[in-house]
C-alpha cells in the first residue's frame, strides 16, 4: 500500500504513521547516547538515543503512543516533554520544549516552545516560547519569541489554504502554516490558520498576518513590499556562516530562481 501525496497538509497527516513505520525499517532500539539519572523515559523499547546524545535530568520521553527516534548529538534540557511517534535528527538542541506527538525536527534546529504534528526542516531557529502546531517549515527559517501558529477554526470548520492563486479546501479543520525556506518572523507575530509564508520573507508588526504572503515579502499585518534579493541572499549568507555552512553558487543561484518564479504572485498581491 501507497500513500501518494497531493497537498503539503498531506505530509502533516501522515507524518507520524511514516515515524512508526521508518522506526519499525531501521530497527534500531535502546540508548546508545546519555540519559541523565532524573530523566524519564516512558515505554523505553520504543525510544532510540544514538551516540552522542544526551538527555538531561527532568527530561520526559513519553513513548506509550508512538516511537522516540534520538539522532547523534542532540542535547535535549529540561523541562523538556517528547510525545512518541517523534523524530530529532542529528545535531538539534530541544530547550524546555513540549513536542507533541507527530513531529519530525532537524538536522541541526533549536527548539523551544510548544510543538504539534508539525515538521522542521534542516538549521531552523524556534529558541522561544510560541506555538506551532500542524505545520510545515522549510530550512533556515528564524521563528522569533511567541512566534504562533493558529491550527483550529472556532467554528471547527474546514480550513482553506491559498495555493498557485486558489483558496482549496484542506478537508482538515486541523492545519497550521507552511513556511518557506530563510523567512523569519518578528517577536509575537500571529499566523492564521492555512497561512502560507513563501521563501525569503520577513514578517514582523504584531497582529495577524496576511493568510497568504508570496515569496520575498517584507512587512506584515499593515502591507507587505518587495524584499530585495541582494540583501536576501547577503543576509542568509551571515547566518548559513554563523552555523558553519558555506553558502554555495547553487544556493544563490535557487535564491534567484525563486524569487524569477514568484514575481506574478508579489505583483498581485499588489494589485
Amino acid at each position: 500500500e501507497v500513500n501518494l501525496l497531493e497537498y503539503p497538509w498531506d505530509l502533516i497527516r501522515l507524518n507520524g504513521e511514516a515515524i512508526k513505520a521508518d522506526f519499525r525499517l531501521i530497527g534500531k532500539r535502546g540508548i546508545e547516547g546519555k540519559v541523565a539519572k532524573g530523566a524519564c523515559l516512558i515505554n523505553p523499547d520504543q525510544i532510540y538515543l544514538a551516540k552522542g546524545a544526551e538527555v538531561q535530568s527532568g527530561v520526559v520521553l513519553n513513548a506509550e503512543e508512538g516511537p522516540i527516534y534520538i539522532g547523534e548529538e542532540v542535547k535535549i534540557r529540561p523541562p523538556t516533554v517528547i510525545d512518541g511517534p517523534s523524530y530529532i535528527g542529528k545535531g538539534t538542541i530541544v530547550d524546555g520544549a513540549k513536542i507533541r506527538g507527530g513531529c519530525s525536527v532537524g538536522p541541526v534546529c533549536r527548539m523551544a516552545g510548544e510543538i504539534e504534528k508539525s515538521i522542521f526542516y534542516a538549521y531552523n531557529n524556534k529558541h522561544h516560547d510560541g506555538f506551532i502546531g500542524h505545520s510545515y517549515v522549510g530550512e533556515w527559517v528564524n521563528l522569533a519569541a511567541l512566534t504562533t501558529t493558529s491550527d483550529l477554526k472556532n467554528t471547527y470548520g474546514k480550513i482553506r489554504v491559498h495555493l498557485k492563486g486558489e483558496a482549496i479546501d484542506t478537508g482538515e479543520i486541523k492545519i497550521g502554516s507552511f513556511i518557506g525556506d530563510h523567512t523569519k518572523t518578528g517577536i509575537g507575530t500571529l499566523l492564521e490558520a492555512g497561512c502560507v509564508i513563501g521563501v525569503a520573507c520577513n514578517i514582523f508588526g504584531g497582529g495577524i498576518t496576511p493568510k497568504f504572503i508570496p515569496s520575498f515579502s517584507w512587512g506584515g499585518e499593515a502591507g507587505l513590499v518587495e524584499n530585495r534579493l541582494d540583501k536576501v541572499i547577503e543576509v542568509a549568507s551571515l547566518i548559513m556562516k554563523r552555523r558553519g555552512v558555506r553558502q554555495t553558487e547553487a544556493d544563490r543561484d535557487l535564491l534567484k530562481k525563486v524569487y524569477e518564479l514568484t514575481a506574478k504572485e508579489r505583483t498581485r498581491r499588489k494589485s
